[in-house]
Formats: structure tokens, C-alpha cells, sequence
């Protein structure tokens, strides 16, 4: 039982690292509140013969009494992000619009109600203002980084 102890150690150990990595695992958890966990990658193979329950993998094993099992599972631990996406924020104060957060020389648009371009721009630094003083009272399409907002002058 000590030596299944000393096993359980080290695959817990072995659990940490899969976790960091953020692979599909399967996860053994024991009576005891200690777990298991093996990367699919690695192809573990579980069997049950007589009383023991046994997963096999490449690089670790684990053989134990199938009573002292509580439950098994397959999970994906994700622990990373892999991409931050910032998005374009817009404030409209009085007849002009600010957007922050833009990609370097994004392109920002503002369309008429009917569909017609009536002024472009290009973000510097990320930061683009648009003044609406020079056109007439209308509804405005203003689009930028593939999103639309409607901006009603009067």
C-alpha cells in the first residue's frame, strides 16, 4: 500500500505538469481525495482484472484496488491564453466620435443612412476622431475593426 502511495506521489507530480501544458487528460481520483492523470497523447490503456483497476502509459502507470477508486474521467485543463484580442472602444461626445484600441492604420468609415461612404479615416496610434460638424442631421453608420455603430446627428 505504501509503494501505491509513493506512486500516487509522483503521478500527482506528473498531473501538475499535464495541467500546465493544457492537454486532454484522464483523470483517475481515488477515495482517499488524491488523483491521477494521464495525457491522451500518450494513449493510456486502463484494465480491470479481478479486483485491481490499471492505467498504462508511456511514461507513468498506476495499479490499484478498484474499490479505492472513486470515479474516473477525461478533462481538458486549459491554464493558458493563447491570444488576448483588445477590443476598439467608441465615444461619441456632442457631433464626434473617438475610437481607441484600434490596430495600427485601421480604416474607419462613416456611412450615410442610405449605404453612401461620406468621410474615411485612418487610425494613428491606435486612436481615430471623427468630426460629423460638416455633414447634415442624419443617421450615421460608423464602421471599424469589422464592427458597426449607428450615431444619429441632430
Amino acid at each position: 500500500m505504501k509503494k501505491c502511495r509513493i506512486l500516487f506521489l509522483f503521478l500527482l507530480l506528473i498531473s501538475v505538469g499535464v495541467s500546465a501544458q493544457g492537454r486532454k487528460t484522464l483523470v483517475v481520483e481515488m477515495r482517499d481525495g488524491s488523483s491521477a492523470s494521464f495525457m491522451l497523447v500518450q494513449k493510456p490503456t486502463i484494465t480491470f482484472t479481478g479486483t485491481l483497476m490499471s492505467v498504462v502509459s508511456a511514461s507513468s502507470s498506476l495499479e490499484i484496488e478498484r474499490t479505492d477508486v472513486k470515479q474516473y474521467y477525461f478533462e481538458t485543463v486549459t491554464t493558458s491564453v493563447e491570444e488576448v484580442v483588445e477590443e476598439a472602444q467608441a465615444v461619441v461626445s456632442g457631433n464626434a466620435v473617438s475610437i481607441s484600441g484600434l490596430p495600427a492604420n485601421a480604416d474607419v468609415t462613416v456611412y450615410a443612412g442610405n449605404g453612401v461612404q461620406v468621410l474615411s479615416e485612418k487610425a494613428v496610434d491606435g486612436c481615430c476622431k471623427i468630426s460629423l460638424d460638416t455633414l447634415p442631421n442624419a443617421l450615421y453608420i460608423v464602421n471599424y475593426n469589422k464592427t458597426s455603430i449607428k450615431i444619429l446627428k441632430k
